[in-house]
C-alpha cells in the first residue's frame, strides 16, 4: 500500500515538474518574442523604409512556418516536447546572431534572414509547448483542464506584459543590436530549461508504436517476398508529403476544428496589427521607444488581469459568447483610433484592446483540445500556429499597402469595420445547435 502511495506521489511530482517546466519554458519564449517583434518594425522604420516595405519584411517571418507548418507538426508528434524545443531554441539563437551581425554591418538582408529563422524556430518551440499543455489539460477533467490552459496562458501573459517594455528600454539604452543580444540570452535559457521538459507525449508514443508496428510488418513482408524494404530516406520523404495531406484532411473533415482555426486567425489579426503597426502609430505621436514599449505592455496588463479568470469565463459564458465579445470590442477599439485620442484615452483603448484579445489563446487552445484526438494534438497545434503565421504573412503586406495609401488611422478604421462585419456574420451563423455535445461546446 505504501509502495503504491509512493508511486502515486512520484507520479504527481513528475507531473508537477513537467507542468512547471512547460510554464517556465513558455515564459522564456514569450519574453523573447514579445521583446523583439515591435522593435523589428521600429528598426526598419528607422532606416527609412515605408510602411509597405516594413510590412513585407515583417511578413517574411511567417513564410517558412507556412510552408513547413504541417511537416513540423507531424515531426513534433514523433520527436516529443524536449527535442522540439531544443531545435526551436537553437534556430532562434542563430536568428539572433544573424540580426546582430546585420545591424552592425548595416545589412538589412541579414536582419530579414534572422527574422525568417526566428519564425522557423518558433514553430518548433511554441508548437511543442502548446501541444504539451494541451495534452496535460486533456488528461484532466473538464474543470481542471480549463484551469490548466488558463494558467498556461496567464504565465505566457507575463512575457507579453514585460517583453515590450524590455525591448523599448534596451533599445533606448543600448540600441537595436542590444535587444538581440538579450534575445540570444533568452534562447540560451530556453535550451537549459528544455532539459526539464517531458521527453515526449502520448501522441508521440502512440505514433512511434504504430510506426514501429508498420515497420515490422513491412520487414516481414519484404523477407517473405524477397523484395528489399523501402529505404528510410524514402519513408521520411513520403511521411513529409503525407503530413500535408493529414493536415488538410483534418481541417476538411473536422468542421468544429476548422471553425476554431478560423476564429483564432481572425482574433490574431488584432494582435498582429498591435505588435507590427501600432508601434509606428505611437512613434508618429512622438513617444520614445521606452514609452512605446510601456504602452504595448498596457495591453498585456489587461491580459494579465483577465486571463486568470478565463477558465471561469469559458465555463460561464461559453466559447461562442467570448469570441463575439472579443471581436466586437476589438473592432470598436480600432475605430476609436481614427479620432487620434490623447495619451490617457489611448491607454484606455489599448487596455480594452488587450483584454479582448487576451482570451484568444486559451479559448482557441481549449476549442482545439475539444475537437481533435490525442494523436492529432501536435498537428492541430502546428496548424493553429501556422494559421497565425498566415495572418502574419498576409496582414502586414495587405495592411501595410493600405496604410501607405490612406494612412494609419484610416487603415485601423477599415480593419475595424471588417471585424464588425465578420462578427455579425458569425453571430448569425453560430447560433447554438442541438446536434451533439461537441458542437454545443463550440457554439454555446
Amino acid at each position: 500500500m505504501s509502495g503504491l502511495a509512493a508511486a502515486g506521489g512520484g507520479d504527481r511530482r513528475t507531473v508537477g515538474i513537467s507542468l512547471l517546466s512547460i510554464m517556465a519554458s513558455s515564459l522564456a519564449y514569450m519574453l523573447g518574442v514579445n521583446m523583439v517583434r515591435p522593435i523589428v518594425a521600429l528598426y526598419f522604420d528607422s532606416v527609412g523604409y515605408a510602411a509597405f516595405m516594413i510590412g513585407f519584411f515583417v511578413a517574411l517571418n511567417a513564410i517558412i512556418p507556412i510552408l513547413f507548418g504541417m511537416p513540423i507538426g507531424s515531426r513534433i508528434d514523433r520527436m516529443g516536447t524536449r527535442r522540439a524545443v531544443w531545435v526551436g531554441a537553437t534556430l532562434c539563437l542563430i536568428s539572433s546572431v544573424s540580426s546582430i551581425v546585420g545591424i552592425h554591418l548595416e545589412n538589412v538582408i541579414l536582419v530579414v534572414i534572422g527574422q525568417m529563422l526566428n519564425g522557423f524556430g518558433g514553430m518548433f518551440s511554441w508548437g511543442a509547448l502548446q501541444a504539451a499543455a494541451s495534452i496535460a489539460a486533456n488528461r484532466s477533467d473538464e474543470k481542471k483542464s480549463n484551469h490548466i490552459i488558463s494558467n498556461f496562458s496567464f504565465i505566457n501573459t507575463l512575457g507579453q506584459l514585460v517583453g515590450p517594455s524590455l525591448g523599448g528600454f534596451f533599445s533606448d539604452v543600448g540600441g537595436y543590436s542590444f535587444v538581440f543580444y538579450v534575445f540570444a540570452a533568452f534562447n540560451v535559457l530556453g535550451l537549459i530549461l528544455a532539459v526539464f521538459l517531458p521527453m515526449g507525449s502520448y501522441a508521440s508514443r502512440e505514433r512511434q508504436s504504430e510506426q514501429a508496428s508498420n515497420d515490422t510488418k513491412k520487414e516481414l513482408s519484404s523477407n517473405a517476398t524477397g523484395k528489399s524494404p523501402v529505404s528510410s530516406a524514402a519513408a521520411d520523404k513520403a511521411s513529409f508529403w503525407k503530413s500535408y495531406l493529414d493536415g488538410f484532411q483534418l481541417i476538411r473533415k473536422n468542421k468544429p476544428f476548422a471553425v476554431a482555426i478560423l476564429l483564432n486567425g481572425i482574433l490574431f489579426m488584432l494582435i498582429d496589427v498591435r505588435t507590427t503597426f501600432f508601434p509606428l502609430f505611437l512613434s508618429g505621436t512622438g513617444l520614445t521607444h521606452t514609452q512605446i514599449g510601456n504602452m504595448l505592455s498596457v495591453s498585456a496588463l489587461a491580459a494579465f488581469i483577465v486571463r486568470p479568470v478565463t477558465g471561469y469565463l469559458m465555463s460561464w459564458l461559453g466559447h461562442r459568447r467570448i469570441m463575439l465579445i472579443s471581436i466586437f470590442s476589438g473592432a470598436i477599439c480600432l475605430l476609436l483610433l481614427m479620432v487620434k485620442p490623447q495619451f490617457w484615452l489611448l491607454a484606455g483603448i489599448v487596455f480594452i484592446w488587450g483584454a479582448c484579445t487576451s482570451v484568444n489563446q486559451p479559448v482557441a487552445l481549449m476549442m482545439v483540445s475539444h475537437t481533435v484526438e490525442a494523436g492529432e494534438r501536435g498537428m492541430a497545434m502546428s496548424l493553429r500556429t501556422m494559421s497565425n503565421r498566415f495572418v502574419q504573412l498576409t496582414n502586414p503586406v495587405v495592411f501595410g499597402t493600405l496604410i501607405t495609401a490612406i494612412g494609419l488611422s484610416y487603415g485601423f478604421a477599415i480593419l475595424g469595420l471588417l471585424l464588425l462585419g465578420f462578427g455579425t456574420v458569425y453571430l448569425r451563423q453560430s447560433r447554438p445547435q442541438s446536434t451533439g455535445a461537441l458542437n454545443n461546446k463550440l457554439t454555446s
